[in-house]
């Protein structure tokens, strides 16, 4: 039971990692865009 709560951690958190890493680089790509 401990163990699939740690690896739902594992994931929920590689998950977040990878989504505001893609919404900082296309946030950087909009504002060179803008330039």
């Amino acid at each position: 039971m401990i163990l699939g709560f740690i690896i739902f951690e594992i994931v929920f958190w590689v998950l977040h990692y990878i989504g505001t890493r893609n919404i900082k680089s296309d946030v950087d790509l909009w504002n060179d865009e803008q330039e």
